[in-house]
């Protein structure tokens, strides 16, 4: 709020202060901080005084003062202040527009603890390592930072902001950095330097997880599932690790494994593999059985239309392409294939990139009948 008075332009702003919460039982002393502003060339402004309800608070005699600290008897929770300006005659302004404060809402400030920072370069390496480490990055949130202290964990420390440090033998380092603040606050912070000998070892491309499933029905009318991850490649390694989720709370371990489904569902199988260099890849394949006492002539199709189907002497049913599918249904993540519904991959991702496979449908002239869908390729 603005004021003008012989020129002078007054512009007071209460900013914040230090103390207790308003208490109405007791009267507390807080210190207030002021800051103003007025025409700088105004040359007859010799200072500047604060009121309260017609009581001087506080005065600045410098004319070119911006701000003071005051300190304030609260006698309510909400104050109202006032500013004029005053010179060498002993002549003052009118007073500027009413500030209020409110005193309730005045807690102390907590300390704010400094926040440690640690950049290090490079942090792998052949021994001898020479590791250049910053920590200019490192602040305070209400003060700033007097002091470092590194801890190489190798014996030797340094006290500067940014140093230089050789490690000379292989091995695993944790560094520690520790900044103090101008209130004598310290935090902490850690990095991590890895020294070896030897040649350093290029970084490896990641391995392809690839899935063959074969369903089966057996007597009793369980469906299970052979499972192949055999083609599963590392091109620039082995595939050291096989990992199944099989889509129905159970997992399995291996290239092959075989696994039995309790209820017709729409089933996602997982592969996970991993190669000698610990990096990873994994492909999905969708499994649709779906089982109601039905007639098999009619199977429901992926547009929603009836399709016949008839069974050969053998008791088998067409396949989707034509051919026959007898009582299983084979999915190759490889691609090609004769009978039954054959799926072909896309290209694999690694290290933890999924590749999708068509959905592996499976028909069969038992009380189980799948519902047919169209492969819609990569599943996103």
């Amino acid at each position: 709020m603005w004021r003008v008075t012989k020129n002078i332009i007054l512009l007071l702003c209460i900013v914040g202060g230090t103390g207790l919460p308003f208490d109405a039982h007791s009267a507390e002393t807080v210190q207030l901080r002021v800051t103003w502003n007025y025409a700088a060339n105004i040359s007859e402004v010799a200072g500047f005084r604060l009121y309260s309800t017609n009581n001087l608070i506080c005065q600045a005699s410098d004319p070119a003062a911006r701000e003071m600290t005051c300190a304030v008897v609260v006698q309510n929770q909400s104050m109202p202040f006032v500013m004029t300006a005053y010179d060498s005659a002993g002549g003052e302004s009118a007073a500027s527009d009413v500030f209020w404060v409110d005193f309730g809402q005045m807690n102390p400030p907590a300390p704010s603890e400094p926040v440690a920072y640690i950049n290090a370069s490079p942090v792998y390496g052949i021994a001898p390592l020479q590791v250049h480490f910053d920590g200019s990055k490192s602040l305070d949130p209400d003060g700033t930072i007097v002091a470092y202290a590194w801890d190489f964990s190798d014996g030797e420390q340094a006290a500067v902001t940014s140093p230089a440090h050789t490690f000379s033998v292989p091995g695993v380092y944790t560094v520690a950095l520790v900044v103090t603040d101008d209130q004598g606050n310290t935090t902490k912070a850690e990095s991590m330097v890895t020294v070896i000998g030897g040649q350093v070892k290029s970084a490896g491309l990641p391995p392809t997880a690839v899935i063959a499933a074969q369903v089966q029905v057996d007597g009793a009318g369980l469906l299970w599932v052979n499972f192949d991850g055999g083609k599963s490649a590392d091109v620039d390694g082995t595939v050291a690790l096989y990992r199944w989720d099989f889509g129905d709370g159970e997992s399995g371990a291996g290239a092959l494994v075989s696994h039995t489904y309790g209820a017709p569902g729409i089933y996602t199988a997982t592969l996970v593999v991993a190669d000698n260099d610990g990096l990873t890849g994994q492909v999905r394949q969708e499994i649709v059985l779906a089982g109601l006492p039905v007639d098999p002539s009619a199977v429901a199709q992926d547009n929603g239309t009836s399709a016949a189907v008839s069974t050969d002497a053998g008791g088998s049913v067409p396949s989707d392409n034509g051919t026959s599918a007898g009582t299983s249904a084979t999915a190759n993540g490889g691609g090609g294939g004769g009978g039954g519904c054959s799926v072909r991959p896309h290209g694999g991702e690694g290290s933890g990139g999924v590749d999708w496979l068509p959905p592996l449908i499976f028909v069969t002239v038992l009380p189980i009948v799948a519902r047919l869908r169209k492969s819609t390729g990569r599943i996103k």
